[in-house]
């Protein structure tokens, strides 16, 4: 067998570094890829582990429990708030056990959003959207397409007795489309939007005021309104908004 050239030996040698090379980022690319998906890691500040939150059937028509096991949710004794925001339903709450976990009965259908809070007395954790997907799976957060140029203040919820409007900036370097925002169901008190014109573009590094307004009957939860922008992409936004005492 004739010997290899110096030449030869170093270009296979390089070939292998290259495969070797593909090899790591191919693994690390598909990290995600087996057949038993990676649960969520815990979101900062949240206090949920979605990694050991499930949605499954209870055994009866139309509701779902959002189940969390031991340790998906934080302080216990506090309420963990689920709000279907694609059904006109009340909010359900479940309480969090001393192990850290809880259940919420209510009613889901694969691919609705639901937003999910952890309130305890006066504190409320930031509220956490996600979408609902096959029976005894964890959920996923939920994707804004402008998330990374479109932004509101507050972006996540308001309370009316403190500020009256959503401040709707675009970074997007183009015009979005806002159309008139809207409730997640009517609510006695509830105006949001009142007194513009709609739909509204809203030019590039330019911002708009929509104005909210809540003097809701004594007893009232908080209700969820919408702001959404339909160019350059679909984006909703969902707002919950606390009441005026």
């Amino acid at each position: 067998m004739a010997a290899l050239s110096t030449d030869t030996i170093e270009r296979q040698l390089t070939n292998q570094r290259w495969l070797v090379a593909l090899t790591l980022v191919l693994a690390a690319a598909c990290a995600g890829c087996g057949i038993s998906p990676k649960p969520q890691p815990p979101i900062p500040g949240s206090g949920f582990d979605f990694g050991q939150v499930i949605t499954h059937e209870t055994g009866t028509f139309g509701p779902k429990a959002i189940e969390g096991g031991p340790g998906a949710a934080s302080p216990a004794g506090a309420v963990v708030r689920a709000v279907n925001l694609e059904l006109p339903e009340d909010p359900v709450d479940g309480i969090i056990a001393d192990d850290g976990s809880f259940e919420v009965e209510l009613t889901l259908l694969e691919g609705n959003e639901v937003r999910l809070q952890i309130i305890d007395g006066d504190d409320r954790s930031e509220p956490i959207d996600v979408v609902v997907g096959p029976d005894d799976t964890s959920p996923t957060l939920a994707w804004r397409a402008l998330d990374d140029c479109l932004s509101l203040t507050p972006p996540l919820e308001i309370d009316s007795s403190v500020a009256q409007t959503i401040e709707l900036h675009n970074g997007c370097g183009e015009v979005v489309t806002l159309i008139e925002p809207y409730l997640r169901r009517p609510v006695t008190g509830l105006t949001v939007g009142t007194g513009g014109t709609w739909p509204t573009q809203v030019d590039g590094d330019s911002a708009i005021s929509v104005p909210v307004q809540f003097q809701a009957p004594t007893g009232t939860l908080e209700e969820v309104v919408f702001i959404e922008v339909t160019a350059p992409a679909a984006d909703r936004r969902p707002i919950t908004v606390l009441p005026t005492p």
